[in-house]
């Protein structure tokens, strides 16, 4: 039995990641929310649901503390039971198609041309001599003096007077 690809998009909430018991493991929590989630709502087995890199960097992007409540996704099932879970803001994932042979001949024939006109470049910048730039001399510095702090004129001790 050929199953058509299925494709659906669904906002996801990773509220209970939150109801984990620590804090650092948030994150974590919230991909194996939205793997469980995927797997019930598009019925696939757990090893063949996929998370996109976008994804799981989106739920890891304000650290693995905070993820996000909920995020929106696209999930898509292939013939073969795949499932593949991207943000839904991320483009479609497209299927491989054939490429043109008419192309990759135009491009062989325009490589070695491209290559032989680089190599000249090259040899003609090598045969250019390079520009001596002359540095400008250098400031000198004068080293300031230390101007030492005036001096106070001395004081004359005190004589104690005698009394008679």
């Amino acid at each position: 039995m050929l199953m058509a690809d299925l494709e659906r998009l669904y906002t996801v909430p990773l509220k209970k990641a939150y109801d984990t018991g620590s804090r650092t493991f948030r994150a974590k929590r919230a991909v194996k929310i939205l793997r469980e989630f995927v797997q019930r709502h598009m019925k696939a087995d757990s090893e063949n649901v996929r998370i996109s890199n976008s994804l799981n960097s989106f739920v890891y992007s304000r650290g693995i503390k905070k993820p996000p409540r909920r995020v929106k996704i696209r999930a898509v099932k292939d013939s073969e039971g795949k499932v593949l879970a991207t943000l839904a803001t991320e483009a479609k994932p497209k299927k491989e198609e054939k490429p043109d042979t008419k192309k990759e001949e135009k491009k062989a024939e325009t490589k070695p041309e491209e290559k032989a006109a680089k190599k000249e470049k090259k040899a003609d910048e090598k045969k250019k001599e390079p520009v001596k730039k002359e540095k400008a001399p250098a400031k000198k510095t004068v080293p300031k003096k230390e101007s030492k702090p005036a001096e106070k004129p001395k004081e004359k001790p005190k004589e104690e007077k005698k009394v008679e």
